[in-house]
């Protein structure tokens, strides 16, 4: 039953690549680059409309019917608008290794998750309740949980799209939690590895790449991972030994593969693929001749939305 609802996370997450392909299309030469960014493209656009209409009060976060609604005709407009895409036999065997790779890293990862998917310890309480108040929300900004009677003062955005996800999906919280932290790590990979693998042409680098930016977070724990792999005895290397780099020791550096291992759904890391995506939207700019204006446009919005998702990118 949960492996059908992880399914259903991502197949609903994975829609909005057909809001997203459209644009991604015209503003990214490489079809199979355009492809790998356009779900991200797509809750760029889509999340933005929803927050912006309810932040006006001009649409109940709360009628979900609506929303499903809006969603379904959106996708129901990129599928056409992009259906010469679809005829294609190359993009179609290019669609089947990206989702069929993607699908395979998500499933791999939430079942190592499934040995510690309790939300509890470390901070995952506080993330599982801003999660928890930006879906039961009516309008932007909701409630804080933690400050009674004030609307939150801490920026929610991430937490807002997992919600979208959610309650699209139908999905309790309580399980989205850790199918968003999937979500976030399969994506990492593909964004990191595609962006790579478009700029070298090289497999061995795009799955280093991967692996630097999700499996490690910095050249120590890299360093350190590889060493303790051929020879064991030389070093113990745990996820923990990148974050106290600095003295005092309470100067923390969350990096990527901490917060992976320990769960912690933190708004720096729900804003690490948005960060990807903006970085791909960023060597498009530079290898345009003649840069089109959508791509700026869809800049401008990939940059809003990692700017409230996480306020330090």
């Amino acid at each position: 039953m949960e492996l059908l609802q992880a399914l259903l996370f991502y197949i609903v997450f994975s829609l909005a690549g057909a809001i997203g392909l459209p644009v991604a299309r015209r503003i990214i030469s490489s079809q199979s680059l355009a492809y790998v960014v356009s779900k991200q493209a797509g809750w760029v656009l889509f999340g933005y409309a929803v927050w912006l209409l309810g932040s006006f009060r001009v649409l109940d976060y709360q009628l979900q019917g609506i929303i499903l609604s809006l969603f379904a005709i959106a996708v129901a407009a990129g599928i056409w608008l992009s259906r010469d895409f679809f005829s294609h036999k190359k993009n179609i065997s290019n669609i089947l290794f990206i989702e069929g790779g993607t699908v395979l890293i998500y499933i791999v990862y939430l079942f190592l998750r499934s040995h510690n998917a309790d939300i509890n310890g470390t901070e995952r309480f506080m993330d599982m309740a801003l999660l928890t108040a930006a879906g039961k929300t009516h309008f932007f900004p909701f409630l804080d949980p933690w400050f009674s009677g004030h609307t939150i003062n801490y920026y929610y955005y991430g937490s807002y799209l997992i919600s979208l996800v959610s309650n699209i999906g139908r999905l309790p919280y309580a399980l989205t939690y850790n199918f968003a932290l999937g979500i976030v790590f399969s994506q990492s990979v593909v964004l990191s590895a595609a962006l790579i693998f478009t700029a070298t042409k090289s497999k061995m680098a795009a799955v280093l790449a991967s692996f630097l930016v999700t499996m490690s977070g910095t050249l120590f724990f890299a360093s350190c991972t590889v060493r303790a792999f051929f020879s064991p005895a030389a070093q113990t290397c745990r996820y923990t030994s990148s974050t106290r780099l600095y003295t005092p020791s309470y100067i923390i550096n969350e990096i990527p593969s901490y917060s992976f291992t320990v769960g912690d759904l933190h708004a720096h890391l729900l804003a690490l693929p948005f960060f990807l995506f903006n970085i791909i939207l960023l060597y498009s700019l530079i290898g345009s001749k003649k840069p089109r204006w959508q791509l700026f446009a869809m800049l401008a919005f990939g940059i809003a939305t990692s700017g409230m998702i996480s306020s330090w990118d």
